[in-house]
């Protein structure tokens, strides 16, 4: 059973299975798959997280934990797939809808939310650095900087790597807290 074409995110490998999500077929969007431990070529199991009210977006390895982005939440997995596998919602996190902005770092899954650049992790949901961005992530220009949503990311060199196609910005963690740069 190979995965479908309607399926647009693949991670893994997570417990010896790949993970699949952002089904684009009706009635399935809020759904996840996975293959059986071994077999990351073949479709063997399905879970619905959600519905198509509220579509998945992107699934992260982050902490040894396998995570999913909706465009609502956040969830955290828990269990052993496929038997006692389930996804747990990750409380006042908000979701994206820029899969292709959601990365994991050092310490969290950073992406872009509706409110700003989000990171979560095992301790919650916080908006990093916000202070020094709030005015672009806002929609409003600031000292010659353009109103800023993330469309892409990646992680480098302890940096999370942002950018809307023409413009980037690099955000780090360092002893006194996040630093844009």
């Amino acid at each position: 059973a190979p995965p479908p074409i309607t399926y647009g995110d693949a991670v893994g490998p997570y417990q010896g299975s790949a993970f699949w999500c952002r089904d684009s077929a009706p009635g399935r969007r809020g759904w996840t798959y996975s293959s059986p431990p071994g077999r990351p070529e073949s479709v063997a199991n399905q879970f619905a997280p959600t519905s198509d009210d509220d579509p998945t977006q992107k699934q992260i390895i982050f902490d040894y934990t396998l995570w999913l982005i909706t465009t609502k939440t956040a969830f955290q997995a828990d269990g052993q797939n496929p038997d006692t596998f389930v996804y747990n919602p990750i409380m006042y996190t908000t979701g994206t809808s820029n899969p292709f902005s959601a990365v994991a770092g050092q310490e969290g899954i950073y992406y872009q939310a509706s409110d700003g650049i989000r990171m979560i992790n095992r301790a919650g949901s916080i908006l990093p650095g916000f202070e020094a961005m709030n005015t672009i992530e806002r929609g409003q220009a600031s000292e010659n900087v353009s109103p800023f949503t993330a469309t892409i990311a990646d992680y480098c060199r302890n940096e999370i790597i942002f950018s809307d196609g023409t413009q980037s910005f690099g955000l780090q963690c360092g002893s006194e807290g996040y630093a844009w740069r």
